[in-house]
């Protein structure tokens, strides 16, 4: 009797101890990554299909507790495009608001936490789904959890970013960016905030798009920048998560001919956007043009100085000073897929790292332009000079057959930067976070 009495306790404390330590492994948020959006299809969150989107919540085991998290569900048509709920373009609701396989849940990375045991759960949920995201590159994982209610508790009150009512302005945590009113296409504000390792002072002169070819039989040189361009405002979605911003953009090419109008996404986040550049080419482009540049530039203005460049091909750094030195003129200019701009004062160690996404296999890849002059006058722009100018330069263009030309820019702002971080935000697309649901 005594020995079963001891065996007994035994029993109960190796419980108690595996209750421990299943509760503290539980609390322990292993997954690492910071700045990755994930999108989850809704054929994979098969539990909630059919409910209605208002009555979803998701949720984080943090710290011991479940929180409500920063999520939206963005809605796609039969078609599989994007509903886009505001604009003057607005879409159709035609899934009349409820959540069906081609639909998107969109959360952050940062916001999955520990493995909850059912007893954490909120009460009064219908269905759930508990999601799990696995880094590829060393195994750690996290989780989240999506529940559907009959009467559903308040939503996280966390907004990452949103737009102005003009469309204009997008206001993430990490940044503010603001389109031109001469040159629509693009910015002509940028500004990284303290939660970005800035000072909320706008830093850039313009974002510039400057287009040359020559013309092959008759010889004719054509000039054109953004001011050529006219970008009209469709629609866009605006999330807690992210915002969307639709608009069809056409280069005027004479009088008030335009180009075919080309629909962009404009793709914003906390600590990140989007600038997709696609091109319908509807004839080989070398049959008409002997030679077409297409070059985009985003020039700063004096709150560049001081700030470093780096990227792959060009590691030992250069200094924004208005002036070019040596080094800067003896800069590798051969492609590349990635670039840094960061701050190296106290308080303004901010940094804006430049991912290219492009098809290698053509002729027509991007090319590092950088100019460091303030002499170096380019008009049309808003301070003279150029400080700090840095993009992308596409040359060869010619050699682009009938299709469609697609070249993806994306912007990585990393508040704190040091050398090598630049990885840890390759990887979102290079090693992307593996997502499972159950």
């Amino acid at each position: 009797m005594m020995i079963n009495n001891i065996v007994n306790k035994l029993f109960t404390v190796f419980i108690v101890m595996l209750t421990v330590v299943a509760r503290a492994h539980a609390a322990e948020k292993r997954i690492d990554r910071v700045a990755d959006p994930v999108i989850i299809a809704g054929a994979k969150l098969e539990s909630l299909l059919g409910e209605n989107n208002e009555n979803i919540r998701v949720y984080s085991f943090t710290d011991g507790n479940m929180r409500p998290v920063p999520f939206q569900i963005d809605e796609r048509g039969p078609d599989g495009d994007l509903v886009f709920p505001f604009g003057p373009q607005k879409s159709e609701d035609v899934d009349k608001g409820l959540f069906d396989k081609n639909d998107e849940l969109v959360v952050m990375i940062s916001d999955f936490g520990a493995r909850a045991a059912p007893d954490y759960w909120p009460p009064g949920y219908n269905k759930f789904a508990e999601i799990t995201a696995v880094d590829p590159l060393n195994g750690a994982t996290a989780h989240l959890y999506a529940f559907s209610f009959d009467n559903p508790p308040p939503r996280s009150d966390v907004d990452y970013v949103s737009i102005s009512e003009d469309a204009r302005t997008v206001t993430a945590w990490n940044y503010i960016i603001s389109f031109g009113k001469e040159a629509p296409i693009g910015f002509d504000s940028l500004a990284i905030t303290p939660a970005g390792g800035g000072n909320g002072i706008n830093s850039v002169d313009r974002l510039k798009i400057r287009v040359k070819t020559v013309i092959r039989m008759v010889k004719i040189t054509i000039e054109k920048s953004e001011v050529d361009f006219t970008s009209d405002l469709l629609a866009y979605i605006d999330g807690p998560v992210r915002v969307i911003r639709r608009t069809n953009n056409k280069m005027v090419i004479f009088w008030k001919i335009a180009s075919p109008g080309s629909v962009i996404n404009n793709i914003f986040y906390r600590d990140s956007f989007e600038f997709p550049t696609e091109v319908q080419v509807p004839f080989d482009i070398g049959l008409l043009a002997e030679s077409f540049q297409f070059r985009v530039i985003t020039d700063g203005n004096e709150n560049q100085r001081g700030k470093v460049f780096i990227n792959e091909n060009n590691p030992d750094g250069v200094v924004f000073d208005g002036v070019m030195s040596e080094a800067e003129k003896n800069l590798d200019l051969s492609p590349y897929k990635w670039s840094v701009v960061y701050g190296t004062e106290e308080g303004r160690r901010g940094a804006w790292i430049n991912r290219l996404e492009f098809d290698s296999e053509l002729e027509a890849v991007p090319s590092l332009y950088y100019m460091d002059d303030i002499t170096a006058l380019q008009p049309p722009e808003n301070t003279p000079g150029q400080f700090g100018a840095l993009g992308y330069d596409v040359g060869k263009m010619e050699t682009i057959t009938k299709g469609v030309w697609r070249l993806t820019s994306i912007m990585y702002n990393c508040p704190e930067y040091a050398r090598g971080d630049e990885i840890e935000y390759l990887n979102i697309l290079d090693h992307p976070v593996e997502i499972s649901v159950k």
